[in-house]
């Protein structure tokens, strides 16, 4: 699989299947089995990180040290929040490694506020390129909509890249 991948600047899914067809391991996945991957990925596993990378395909990988990095700080969450998806990829991103070492445990609205600030960003543009949800506030109040619609763009965002039908 990574003679496929290497070198590839896009995502070589169809590749991929044919290598793994060949060795008597078809890739088959609906939207089903996408959704529990989703939902059981949990932070600094390798299914959280593949899922990550197939959402932040456009990150440069070999140039950059990234860091799997909680919206809502992991720290933060009351045990209801950490239950209901605190340390899944629905509250994951990818961070460079600097930037996570920075933010520390920072509210989700006054980090990106800020980063956004310092880089010359539109909001928007941030919360669309990570798959937050644009139109609520990142409160711990909200987190449940938050996670419930993040979850779900996120889902969205993999069945386009994985060319999954999503019914």
């Amino acid at each position: 699989m990574r003679n496929v991948i290497k070198g590839k600047k896009e995502f070589p899914l169809s590749e991929i299947k044919e290598n793994s067809a060949k060795y008597g391991r078809p890739l088959q996945i609906d939207v089903e089995r996408l959704e529990t991957l989703v939902d059981r990925a949990q932070y600094n596993s390798q299914d959280a990180w593949v899922l990550l990378t197939l959402l932040y395909s456009n990150l440069n990988y070999s140039g950059e040290q990234y860091h799997e990095d909680h919206i809502y700080p992991y720290s933060k969450l009351t045990s209801d929040m950490k239950r209901n998806f605190g340390n899944c990829v629905a509250n994951l991103q990818l961070l460079r490694g600097d930037l996570n070492q920075k933010k520390s445990d920072a509210k989700p609205d006054e980090w990106i506020s800020e980063y956004c600030k310092n880089n010359k960003l539109s909001i928007e543009k941030y919360k669309e390129e990570n798959y937050i949800p644009a139109d609520i506030e990142l409160t711990p109040d909200n987190y449940d909509i938050y996670i419930e619609r993040r979850r779900q763009m996120i889902i969205d965002r993999l069945c386009s890249v994985l060319g999954i039908s999503a019914q």
